[in-house]
């Protein structure tokens, strides 16, 4: 049995702007993506229809987010929004990151 492979997208805030190591993830049906963030607790959102099981999720202090790629999802680009509350503010990112599904 072949292992599933898992993402991870680690969120920062850089000059008040938030930040991504991957901002277009590509992934596929039921791998697995971890998000996480050492600037404080986070949150993501997806707009509309979502490639992920959760299409909202948060962290919990520092934990990351793990999210798996539906076993149905379409292929085709996802934007989601990102938030994350660190020294006492809050940076949001709209739209800009996104999750790429690739066809299988």
């Amino acid at each position: 049995m072949a292992q599933q492979k898992s993402y991870e997208i680690r969120i920062s805030v850089l000059d008040g702007c938030l930040n991504y190591d991957h901002p277009k993830c590509h992934a596929r049906r039921n791998e697995e993506i971890v998000w996480t963030c050492k600037d404080g607790p986070f949150a993501i959102q997806f707009f509309g229809i979502s490639p992920v099981e959760s299409p909202d999720a948060q962290s919990v202090g520092l934990s990351p987010v793990k999210n798996k790629v539906r076993y149905n999802a379409a292929g085709g680009t996802y934007s989601y929004a990102c938030a994350v509350c660190a020294d006492n503010q809050v940076y949001l990112d709209a739209s800009c990151p996104v999750i790429i599904i690739d066809y299988p």
